[in-house]
């Protein structure tokens, strides 16, 4: 086995700008970005290289990778139209300073002018190479995978005139059988060329419904249509684009909610293929009249009908909904009935609704414009708004504090470093402004994280109406505050302060993993759910040599129910970008189609785009997940490490992320791990199996 951390498969010998680990020159490749690594001494060149890359190269500054980009940059040309004929391939190939040295029935041999070396580059100029492709297979070919003689599917093509004999007693082509996609091929030894079809015409019935008729007809194995591939005379059929059309709706949408329902997926092709599921719906195939392509379509009663409404309610949807007053318990209805103005704190664990109280306050006082619900990141803030249908007014609690600051003082916000305000600074320009004191009502989520030089300042602007929920245990700033500090801020007595104590969200085996993790015991963990309630089992730590072994392994997690929301909680930014594209390129065999993969970072200049009410994989950094929860929840321990031996913060991240997960919990680690967080696992298996 190599000592690549990323695959375990090839020798790490070259040191990542990205994620900071010597990782092969296979890794490499994959992880490439050209702006991301155009400083590395490890310059390679994909099919993703930009113009930018591309020219940097030809310009002689990354002269070791010149043939790959050459390769790129002729294939770029070609495909766009820029390059039309062979001649004018050759006339940039000498304006370029290349030589010529071998002039190949469909591919020329270059050389580089300032190295002995060459290279080919391939063309489809050449006379009857026009049409070859990787698509197309031989007649015997076609007969092995249908199982019909080949003899036979030769006497049948001549019979319906798309083949004949020349002079030569070689099969070429007619017009019709050009017309129909057919194309020749050349053998690889002999050099002799032969006719080739379509590899769509080995699916079933393709060949009998060829033979019947010069139109394309449906070929699909759903009840709608007879043995023979044929549309049934009872039911008509239509594409996606006219279903779109049908139903006042953009194509494109209608592509991207049938492949989210997983009616449909691309292959390997990208083309737009059936899964079972949609079959079951009535889906098939349809051909162009000359043969030429392949297509989905739908029954036209789909359009007329409720059944587009009910699939789209009902294909992996997941359950997420905000309780309503009725479903409060005795503590939550206590927090609900608190008085409009006043300051108010609530304390509670994980799970046991504090986002929920704090949310159905702001629905009830939401027509008074002078309510703002704060969340700690993005990501809540966006998963708060998926939960309702009102027009709440909401926002990060750092963006609102620099927007409310520069609109009193009209000055920009001292920092002693980006987004760490100079709060003495701020209190001064409030306090100069004498400002009076202020109705507006402030719900804050995860309180806990802001320091109180936040809430001070906050006073001095002249706000008196706080609303906190909080939880000490689940502090991942280093400028925070503690229970204690948000009950003097708010001059409540201990007995003022509200505490949530049940567990609503995780299952029993997983909050008793998250309570191995609790630190303070100033705020009392939620009590421990009953062991009837659904779960998949004790959590799990699994350990892989190969990275694209955990990879896999969430992806067959999301396979099995496209209903459940998976997190991948990472420690940071490169191991999240490195976890999202594997997630999301990996050569897997599943029986449905890929999941639905997301991300988000703070640099996503578009927002959050994830979709919290189906089912899929969230590739997350654990500061991200606050107050979100999933059905099922990968901690990949890698890149979490203890520093200076302060043990509790890491405890606090792990009680926060294990937390998240509703019915089943599983860590992952690399057996070449060595960040420290081994110490803070428990040793029982009851508690956390190996």
């Amino acid at each position: 086995m190599g000592d690549c951390p990323l695959c375990n498969q090839f020798s790490g010998n070259r040191k990542c700008l990205l994620n900071d680990l010597s990782i092969c020159r296979f890794c490499c490749y994959k992880l490439h970005e050209y702006n991301k690594c155009k400083e590395c001494s490890f310059r390679v060149w994909t099919p993703g290289c930009t113009e930018e890359a591309i020219n940097e190269s030809l310009s002689g500054n990354r002269s070791h990778t010149k043939e790959g980009h050459l390769k790129l940059l002729f294939q770029k040309k070609i495909s766009n139209g820029s390059i039309k004929n062979k001649p004018q391939l050759i006339e940039m190939i000498k304006e370029l300073g290349l030589t010529i040295n071998r002039d190949g029935h469909n591919y020329l041999g270059l050389r580089l002018p300032d190295k002995n070396q060459s290279f080919r580059i391939r063309h489809e100029f050449d006379g009857f190479e026009k049409n070859a492709s990787k698509n197309l297979i031989s007649i015997p070919a076609l007969a092995r995978k249908t199982g019909i003689g080949n003899h036979y599917i030769y006497k049948n093509f001549k019979k319906i005139g798309l083949i004949y004999r020349n002079e030569n007693k070689k099969w070429r082509l007619t017009k019709a059988g050009k017309d129909m996609g057919g194309g020749y091929k050349t053998a690889p030894k002999s050099s002799a060329k032969y006719v080739a079809w379509p590899t769509s015409l080995s699916e079933p019935f393709a060949l009998e419904r060829l033979w019947k008729t010069e139109k394309g007809q449906i070929v699909s194995s759903s009840n709608n249509f007879d043995n023979t591939g044929f549309e049934k005379a009872s039911e008509s059929f239509v594409s996606t684009t006219m279903l779109a059309k049908k139903i006042g709706m953009q194509n494109k949408k209608l592509f991207n909610i049938f492949e989210e329902t997983g009616l449909i997926y691309r292959n390997e092709k990208k083309k737009w293929r059936l899964t079972e599921s949609g079959k079951n719906v009535g889906g098939g195939y349809k051909t162009t009249p000359k043969g030429y392509a392949e297509y989905v379509v739908w029954p036209v009663s789909m359009s007329k009908q409720n059944k587009l409404d009910h699939l789209l309610k009902t294909r992996g949807k997941r359950k997420y909904r905000l309780p309503g007053e009725e479903d409060l318990n005795k503590d939550q209805d206590q927090v609900y009935d608190l008085p409009e103005d006043g300051q108010f704190l609530i304390v509670g664990g994980p799970g046991t609704g504090k986002s929920i109280v704090a949310l159905l306050r702001a629905l009830k006082y939401h027509n008074n414009n002078d309510y703002i619900f704060l969340t700690y990141n993005h990501v809540l803030n966006s998963a708060t708004h998926q939960l309702i249908d009102v027009n709440l007014i909401s926002s990060t609690i750092t963006q609102w504090f620099y927007k409310l600051q520069l609109k009193l003082t009209k000055k920009y916000m001292p920092e002693f470093e980006p987004h760490k305000p100079i709060y003495d600074e701020v209190k001064k320009r409030f306090e100069v402004l004498g400002l009076e004191a202020s109705s507006q009502h402030i719900i804050i989520d995860e309180g806990q994280d802001m320091p109180p030089e936040f809430y001070e300042t906050l006073m001095y602007a002249g706000l008196e109406n706080f609303f906190i929920v909080a939880d000490q245990n689940q502090q991942i700033t280093d400028d925070n505050s503690s229970r204690q500090d948000l009950t003097d801020l708010l001059a409540l007595e201990a007995a003022e302060v509200i505490e949530l104590k049940e567990n609503y969200r995780n299952s029993h085996p997983i909050a008793l993993l998250a309570r191995h993790f609790f630190t303070d015991p100033s705020s009392p963990p939620p009590n421990l759910p009953s062991k009837s309630k659904p779960s998949l089992g004790t959590p799990i730590l699994y350990e892989y040599k190969n990275f694209y072994a955990c990879v896999k392994m969430i992806l067959r997690e999301a396979d099995k129910d496209d209903r459940n929301l998976i997190g991948a909680v990472v420690a940071n930014e490169n191991i999240r970008d490195s976890y999202y594209k594997a997630l999301s390129s990996v050569d897997i065999n599943l029986d449905n189609p890929r999941p639905i993969i997301s991300t988000y970072s703070s640099n996503d200049k578009e927002g959050v785009n994830i979709d919290f009410s189906t089912g899929g994989v969230v590739v997350l950094n654990d500061k991200s997940i606050k107050g979100i929860e999933f059905d099922i929840v990968f901690i990949i321990v890698d890149g979490f490490n203890i520093y200076k031996n302060n043990i509790d913060s890491m405890k606090k991240r792990f009680y926060v992320m294990s937390s998240r997960a509703i019915k089943k919990l599983v860590l992952c680690k690399s057996v070449k791990y060595g960040g420290g967080v081994e110490q803070i696992l428990p040793n029982d298996e009851n508690i956390l199996k190996i």
